[in-house]
């Protein structure tokens, strides 16, 4: 979620497999929440060891879950990682 990647961040995934929309805020941190829509998947640094809160789409509504980044973590095949044109 944040732009800024460093050595210690690692590629994550998150898919909202849920029929409401959810917002996501990684380590409470107001500037990296995103609205995700139903079905919506999404890709994000994170140190594996921050937390990602989902929230149901309510102003006041406390977290659905705390999600360890470590269990977010997307493989990644030496393919994968090698680059498109080149």
């Amino acid at each position: 979620m944040d732009k800024n990647v460093n050595s210690a961040q690692r590629l994550c995934y998150y898919r909202n497999s849920s029929s409401q929309l959810q917002r996501l805020c990684l380590n409470q941190d107001p500037k990296t929440e995103r609205l995700v829509f139903p079905g919506q998947q999404l890709l994000f640094w994170a140190n594996p060891r921050d937390s990602l809160r989902v929230y149901p789409n309510e102003p006041s509504a406390p977290a659905l879950k705390l999600i360890p980044c470590s269990s977010l973590l997307a493989e990644t095949t030496e393919d994968s990682a090698a680059p498109l044109y080149g």
